[in-house]
């Protein structure tokens, strides 16, 4: 289970775009956000979810919120996050 912080830091990427790496209990997940600014579809976002260079989960076309919340899901039904205090999710823009 993701704490307040890493939550944080998951919501602001998916509002802003960039990238957020959470410890698990089977190594790094790292998700990536970008966002597009398009005429007919503004506030769209993509994302790439990670566990190693070699596998990767891609969701095309989403909204940040629609996104945010998938996401927050997914990381919670399918990984073991280490939430201990000292571990601060690494947040690159």
């Amino acid at each position: 289970m993701m704490n307040r912080n890493q939550d944080r830091a998951l919501r602001k990427i998916c509002r802003q775009g960039g990238k957020l790496t959470l410890p698990t209990t089977d190594g790094p997940l790292t998700i990536e956000v970008t966002l597009r600014q398009r005429t007919n579809h503004p506030d769209r976002a993509d994302a790439k979810i990670s566990e190693s260079p070699t596998s990767f989960l891609k969701l095309n076309d989403w909204s940040p919120r629609e996104l945010y919340a998938d996401l927050a899901e997914r990381i919670e039904d399918q990984y073991q996050v280490l939430s201990e205090a000292d571990d601060a999710p690494e947040v690159q823009s």
